[in-house]
């Protein structure tokens, strides 16, 4: 762990979301096996965990799918928001594709789709989340900065339990991380210097981003995060100004930093 002196003028953190504070591989996979066992009995017969890695592998090719299209909208986000526009046509026509190629469309109704897609809303924290961002919040702002639609965060942030005081969220800029816009904005309504402003991620691309606004950064790795080009601590040593590995307690561990 870097040191924390790097961070003691800080007084705004700014949290990335999915995959960061929620565990969405785990919340979408246990809901997929939910749905399939309506809709494909035998498979959820075969595979009745939703930990198996049949479950974690669909999920992640559908997280994948979304996290290459949006890299082709950045600062050209069509008019409607994101939630609007991916609920309703990308993360939905990504799911009508991947049945297609699983080769199991016909057996998935329009009910199971849509239950399905709906379940994007109500992710859950990691472990570390609730409590952490409580204990984070007695001494900073708490602000997420999110390629999420303001209202889809603030639905899920109270079904969680996640306490953050605002939400600053694509939908309100018209583009997406790692569009410098998304930074300068948090910067910006801050009222603070950059470097009184940190964004915290399990993304390295979000961090080197924000860091080139003069944001300080911190890493939470996360085990769904970074795996086709993972970060470790001596990696990240010098990249960011604080690395919280895997088994170091997340959130909880940052605000034990801070002596909270």
């Amino acid at each position: 762990m870097s040191n924390v002196s790097n961070l003691n003028d800080v007084q705004w953190l700014f949290f990335d979301v999915f995959g960061t504070v929620v565990d969405w591989q785990s919340h979408m996979s246990r809901s997929m096996l939910n749905v399939a066992k309506r809709v494909e009995p035998v498979v959820a017969r075969k595979y009745p965990d939703a930990q198996d890695k049949f479950w974690q592998d669909r999920t992640q090719q559908w997280r994948t799918g979304f996290m290459s299209h949006i890299k082709t909208k950045q600062g050209n986000r069509e008019e409607g928001g994101i939630d609007v526009w991916f609920q309703s046509e990308v993360h939905r026509m990504l799911l009508d594709k991947l049945l297609e190629e699983w080769g199991v469309a016909q057996a998935w109704d329009e009910n199971a789709r849509s239950a399905l897609v709906k379940e994007w809303h109500r992710l859950q924290g990691w472990p570390d989340s609730v409590e952490g961002l409580k204990r984070l919040r007695e001494r900073f702002i708490l602000c997420t900065l999110t390629n999420g639609d303001t209202a889809v965060m603030i639905e899920m942030c109270r079904g969680a339990g996640l306490s953050v005081d605002n939400h600053i969220a694509g939908d309100s800029i018209g583009t997406y991380k790692p569009d410098p816009a998304m930074y300068q904005q948090g910067i910006r309504l801050s009222r603070l210097p950059a470097g009184k402003c940190a964004m915290v991620a399990a993304h390295a691309y979000d961090l080197d981003a924000a860091k080139s606004h003069g944001m300080k950064t911190i890493y939470i790795k996360r085990r769904t995060e970074d795996t086709s080009d993972p970060v470790s601590k001596d990696s990240g040593r010098g990249r960011f100004d604080m690395f919280i590995d895997i088994e170091e307690g997340g959130l909880v561990t940052l605000a034990k930093e801070f002596g909270y």
